[in-house]
């Protein structure tokens, strides 16, 4: 972790999460140091930084990462990315058309 400047963790299920420390406010500015003391709390539920006195759930960093309007905006944004056959042929419909409408 210190290297790469990024949290792995593995869940009891074989799932792996992996985020940039820097979304993470309380561990943003740590040192290699810091993060590297980083403790697992009993029944796995928890991590804790002593040096940084802070402690974060697990279940709170995936609530975190796919909450509604996080995950809603990553979806939408991921999906406007996408190029289709249906978004090909919409986008020159409306370029016929003169292109999007307008917003009254």
């Amino acid at each position: 972790m210190p290297s790469s400047r990024h949290l792995r963790v593995r869940l009891t299920n074989g799932a792996s999460l992996s985020l940039p420390v820097s979304i993470i406010p309380e561990l943003r500015n740590a040192t290699p140091a810091q993060l590297a003391g980083i403790e697992i709390l009993p029944g796995g539920d928890g991590l804790h930084w002593e040096a940084l006195d802070f402690t974060i759930s697990v279940p709170g960093i995936v609530a975190s990462l796919f909450g509604r309007s996080v995950w809603m905006s990553e979806l939408g944004r991921l999906g406007g990315a996408r190029s289709t056959l249906a978004k090909a042929e919409a986008a020159r419909r409306n370029g016929m058309r003169g292109g999007r409408p307008r917003l009254a």
